[in-house]
């Protein structure tokens, strides 16, 4: 029996099946809240997630992200995926971080190709980069922006368990060409003997 649905989440990230009336998983996935429920569609706009939510499987929970992904691999490796003709599932990755192992059709990466091709990136004349130069210089972030970086960033490094040896706080320094007053490696990659001001 299914103890999990949309309104009784598993805890933490957990890994899940879609499984076929005949009780053969076709999809597994890793996901976290809602995720196993929520809409799952193709690039032609094909629905794979079940309608019937009793054949969507909690497979395990209570799980870090990076087990989630290691046994969300290891499922697919072992069932099997339908496009690689080693088993029944509908996965078109093999699982994991990213997307490893995903077969591009022809028409997919023509359509892609074309998208990209002759797109130009950045400032497109000499006028457009000094307009955006002179909208941006000037500009600073409010507390309340640099609080939600901050935060931001501590939830990723308590998440994912990425540690720095950087000190906590860069010693300031101040440019004695422009005055500016910045970390210490940032002023010294852009100012003092490279600041634009210097006679």
């Amino acid at each position: 029996m299914n103890i999990y649905s949309h309104k009784k989440l598993p805890i933490d990230f957990y890994v899940y099946a879609y499984m076929r009336e005949d009780t053969t998983y076709y999809y597994i996935g890793k996901g976290q809240g809602k995720r196993a429920w929520e809409s799952h569609r193709r690039a032609n706009n094909s629905e794979i997630s079940p309608k019937d939510h009793s054949r969507i499987i909690i497979l395990a929970h209570r799980l870090t992200e990076a087990e989630a992904h290691l046994l969300e691999k290891k499922l697919i490796t072992i069932i099997g995926r339908k496009d690689l003709g080693t088993g029944s599932l509908i996965n078109l990755t093999d699982g994991g971080e990213g997307a490893s192992g995903i077969i591009c059709s022809q028409e997919l990466r023509q359509k892609r190709g074309d998208m990209h091709r002759g797109r130009v990136r950045g400032p497109i004349t000499n006028n457009h980069r000094v307009a955006l130069s002179n909208a941006n210089t000037g500009k600073k972030q409010s507390h309340e922006q640099i609080a939600k970086r901050t935060d931001a960033t501590r939830l990723t490094r308590e998440k994912t368990g990425w540690s720095t040896n950087q000190p906590a706080r860069q010693q300031r320094v101040i440019c004695p060409h422009c005055g500016k007053e910045g970390g210490i490696s940032g002023m010294y990659r852009y100012h003092f003997d490279s600041c634009k001001t210097k006679t």
